[in-house]
């Protein structure tokens, strides 16, 4: 019976012997069901797997600055707005973000206030009656896993008439569903845990059949910044791995997390599983997907230090230390990344800006992958034990 299926799909399209339809050649999976549901949630683990009314925007970018288009950031949302309106945007999501609204997004007219990431009272004092149209927020947030309260900010965006924005990057739907907390769009970076392998370079945006409809199909068709069926069918194969993956990244990293508490050369640990974490009973509710809290694949350290110049030789000494673990400020893949956050991702805000985030000289952001984790551990001590 499946090999009537599948062999029942494959019949209708075109075969490369067909000289006139090769362009149009589609990828077909030979497990593919032509039974599967429509609804996403009852299919492969799907990016919006929240309820079968939420709809998803695949979106990609060969541009200079794909990041803009592959996470899905407000931008997007530019086609519903005008001058005069105002969003409240979490001080420490992405650096980019924070540049992109602060300098680029005000020059049409649009003003941002930017907040604290976990004090709902800020968020509420920011409102502006009849002109906030966005909250935005990242959670965890990227690289100090700030955690924010998504049922809180929803119901102070709401009580506004403004739409809750929530970057899913760091727990990917397989953690963490913020619409079932009351999120009305959901950005996604396929490019990072959606893939799991490093290979696109890819977002989507998650909500309801009517905001794609309103707001971001007509942008979407006039940028045309839409991803291609090939790096398409790439995430879905990702996908069909998606909780094996997170699951096995969140078990590496607490491992990690812990190792690292523990060790003299290091300040402080900046993990959502960790007890120590200042919002670590939220992560563990929200981030729930599984049946039970787990803290993700990212953290964060900090080497001891006692100026900013000995803080950031001291980082530099750890990440040239390293022979396995990868060096670049990507992070989704199954082998694990350092990085630099002062130099790489908040590299582009100034000094007071990065500060204002909480993030200074001597913090290094680990996204944890699957390697042995006693080799793991050995390549950071190298670094790590000569500052001891």
């Amino acid at each position: 019976m499946g090999e009537a299926a599948s062999g029942e799909a494959r019949a209708e399209a075109p075969t490369a012997k067909d000289p006139d339809s090769t362009k149009d050649l589609p990828i077909i999976s030979t497990v593919q069901n032509i039974n599967q549901p429509e609804t996403c949630d009852e299919a492969l683990p799907p990016v919006c797997s929240t309820d079968p009314s939420r709809c998803g925007s695949f979106l990609s970018s060969d541009g200079p600055c794909p990041r803009y288009a592959r996470r899905g950031c407000p931008l997007r949302h530019q086609a519903g707005y005008k001058a005069g309106d105002h969003i409240v945007c979490s001080r420490s999501v992405f650096g980019s973000i924070i540049k992109l609204l602060g300098s680029e997004i005000a020059r049409f007219g649009v003003e941002t206030t930017f907040v604290s990431q976990t004090n709902v009272a800020e968020w509420k004092a920011a409102i502006r009656p009849g002109k906030t149209k966005i909250l935005l927020a990242e959670t965890p947030t990227n690289p100090l896993t700030e955690v924010c309260d998504i049922a809180a900010l929803a119901d102070v965006a709401h009580n506004a008439g403004a739409l809750l924005v929530v970057d899913n990057c760091f727990c990917t739907p397989a953690l963490q569903k913020p619409t079932l907390l009351g999120a009305d769009v959901i950005m996604q970076s396929a490019t990072k845990y959606l893939d799991g392998q490093g290979r696109v370079i890819a977002g989507a945006l998650c909500t309801s059949s009517e905001l794609i409809a309103k707001k971001i199909m007509p942008v979407q068709r006039s940028m045309g910044i839409t991803l291609s069926p090939f790096n398409a069918w790439v995430v879905l194969k990702g996908l069909e791995t998606l909780n094996l993956r997170m699951k096995a990244h969140s078990e590496q990293a607490l491992e990690l997390a812990q190792w690292l508490e523990s060790h003299p050369a290091v300040d402080r640990v900046f993990y959502p599983g960790l007890a120590s974490h200042p919002q670590h009973d939220m992560a563990m509710r929200q981030q729930n997907a599984m049946g039970k809290g787990l803290g993700g694949a990212v953290l964060s350290f900090a080497v001891k230090g006692s100026t900013p110049e000995e803080l950031r030789a001291n980082a530099f000494a750890v990440i040239d230390g390293t022979q396995i673990l990868s060096i670049t400020a990507n992070l989704g893949d199954v082998k694990t990344i350092i990085t630099h956050p002062a130099s790489t991702t908040h590299g582009r805000l100034n000094e007071d800006q990065r500060l204002a985030a909480g993030i200074h000289q001597g913090i290094l952001r680990v996204a944890v992958g699957l390697e042995a984790m006693s080799d793991i551990q050995r390549d950071l001590a190298t670094g790590l034990n000569a500052l001891a």
